[in-house]
């Protein structure tokens, strides 16, 4: 809204805000599909559903109702959007008095998951950086957390045979069974699943970006509800 407002002529996709899931089942014959749902409080992927046809509304619409937000509170709200391919970026920076003080900009790795019904939500995994400071050597640096065993091991494999990268300290959380009604469901299914942290440097971000998709096609995502601690 704020972009729409201080510049017209900068492109968006379509898009409308909702206050409730069952406020967006209301509207199905009027959205554009592709289109994309997503809490306006959300994070990490949370609560993001791609929805390729009309006919998997109902189902997305079913999962936001019963998914809350981190802490255990609900969405305050919802946009629906046209739903666009390409590469994902975030701005990394502080604001202070009012002022933002932009420090660097991501690129996003982005993991797609299709349940049982055919649905997609996403999983925010890795970011790299083009840091362009002063004081820095021009390179590029990333960071992919790791969720399944066998992304591990590619990890593992990958390291072995390039001589690059490193993986932080490996948790060893012991498996936890928790209801998705918890206050801490959302927290836990989104962070507490994670192995370890695969970090890696190179002069431009392409070669990181081609590791970590190799990484992460070693195991397609599992179908079924959210994994709420690794295996």
């Amino acid at each position: 809204m704020a972009l729409k407002k201080a510049w017209p002529a900068l492109p968006q996709p379509e898009f409308r805000f909702f206050a409730s899931p069952l406020s967006i089942l209301d509207a199905k014959e009027a959205l554009l599909y592709p289109c994309v749902v997503k809490p306006v409080d959300g994070g990490g992927g949370l609560g993001i559903w791609l929805i390729e046809r009309a006919d998997q509304l109902c189902q997305v619409v079913n999962k936001l109702v019963q998914t809350m937000n981190y802490g255990g509170r609900g969405f305050s709200g919802f946009i629906v959007e046209s739903g666009l391919s390409g590469e994902e970026f975030s701005l990394q920076g502080v604001v202070y008095q009012g002022h933002p003080q932009a420090l660097t900009c991501c690129q996003k790795v982005i993991e797609q998951h299709r349940d049982a019904e055919g649905c997609v939500s996403f999983y925010e995994s890795g970011h790299v950086v083009l840091p362009a400071f002063a004081f820095t050597a021009p390179h590029a640096v990333g960071q992919l957390r790791l969720r399944q065993p066998a992304q591990l091991q590619a990890v593992e494999r990958w390291i072995n045979q390039h001589q690059q990268g490193q993986l932080m300290p490996t948790l060893r959380l012991p498996a936890l069974q928790v209801s998705p009604r918890s206050s801490l469901y959302a927290d836990l299914t989104r962070h507490a699943g994670i192995l370890t942290t695969f970090c890696l440097t190179a002069a431009t971000r392409e070669p990181i970006l081609a590791a970590f998709h190799q990484v992460i096609a070693a195991q397609p995502a599992a179908a079924g509800r959210n994994t709420v601690c690794a295996e």
